[in-house]
C-alpha cells in the first residue's frame, strides 16, 4: 500500500478547506521538525483529532524510524483520539517504539546492556512496589533514639525561638506559587515538540506517572528530574 500517496492526498484535502467553529483542530507538522521541517505557515495545517492521529499512524509506516514511533505511540497513549483506538492499532504502536527504547538503554559508556544484566535488572524489579522512601520509613518507624541520639537533637534545638510569626513566614515561603510542588506539570513529547497534557500539581502527574509502573517513581526522584529536564519513560515533564 502507499502510505506516502495516502498521507499526501489526506494533507490536500484538508490544506483549504473551511474551518468549523464547532469542531476541535490540532495542529500538525506536515514535514515533522525531526524529519527537518519548521513552524513556518506552509508547514503547518489544521487537523482534526482523528485526522492528526491518522497523519502520524501514516508517517510511522512510512518512514519506520525512532521519531516517528515516538510520536504515534504518543497520540495513542495520550491523546484524546488514542483512548479509543482498537487493541491492535495500541499494539502496533507499542511495538513500533518497543526498539528505539532498548537502542537507548545504553550505558553511559555507550555500551549496551546485556541479555544477562537486562534480565538481572528485570528480575530485580518485578512485582516491586513499595519505593526506597517507604522502606527507609518503615525500618525507622518505632525504632527508638538512644541517649547521644536525644542529647544532639535537643542541643541543635537550643536557643531557637519558636515564634507565631517565624511559622508564618515559613509557611508563606513554601505556599502557593513558592512552592515548586504546588506548581502545574506539563507533559511534552521531546520528538515532536507537543505538549500532551497539563496536570495542576506535581502530585497528580506523579500519580498519573505511576498508575502503570511496577517500579514506582518517588516524589524526590520525580522533583529532581522535572527540575532537570530529564526525560522519563521518553518524556519530558516540567513547570507549567
Amino acid at each position: 500500500m502507499n502510505y506516502s500517496k495516502i498521507y499526501q492526498n489526506l494533507i490536500d484535502s484538508r490544506m483549504n478547506r473551511s474551518i468549523d467553529d464547532s469542531q476541535v483542530y490540532e495542529k500538525h507538522h506536515i514535514v515533522p521538525r525531526s524529519l527537518g521541517g519548521n513552524n513556518t505557515h506552509s508547514n503547518l495545517i489544521r487537523l482534526t483529532p482523528r485526522e492528526h492521529f491518522i497523519a502520524h499512524w501514516l508517517l510511522w509506516r512510512i518512514h519506520q524510524n525512532q521519531q516517528m514511533a515516538f510520536a504515534f505511540y504518543a497520540l495513542c497513549k495520550f491523546s484524546s483520539t488514542g483512548k479509543n483506538i482498537s487493541s491492535r492499532t495500541y499494539e502496533e504502536a507499542k511495538l513500533a517504539r518497543r526498539p528505539y527504547i532498548k537502542q537507548n538503554n545504553t550505558k553511559k559508556r555507550g555500551t549496551t546492556l546485556t541479555t544477562e544484566t537486562r534480565n538481572k535488572i528485570q528480575k530485580s524489579l518485578l512485582g516491586r512496589e513499595i519505593t526506597w522512601n517507604d522502606k527507609i520509613s518503615a525500618a525507622l518507624k518505632d525504632r527508638p533514639k538512644t541517649p547521644s541520639h536525644k542529647k544532639a537533637i535537643a542541643d541543635s534545638l537550643t536557643g531557637i525561638t519558636w515564634s507565631i510569626s517565624r511559622n508564618k513566614n515559613i509557611s508563606i515561603k513554601n505556599s502557593g506559587a513558592n512552592n515548586g510542588r504546588a506548581k502545574k506539570v506539563q507533559l511534552i513529547d521531546p520528538i515532536e515538540s507537543m505538549h500532551l497534557a497539563t496536570f495542576d500539581t506535581m502530585k497528580y502527574a506523579l500519580a498519573y506517572l505511576n498508575s502503570n509502573r511496577v517500579n514506582k517513581v518517588s516524589k524526590t526522584t520525580f522533583y529532581r528530574k522535572i527540575v532537570n529536564a530529564i526525560p522519563v519513560d521518553g518524556f519530558i515533564w516540567k513547570f507549567a
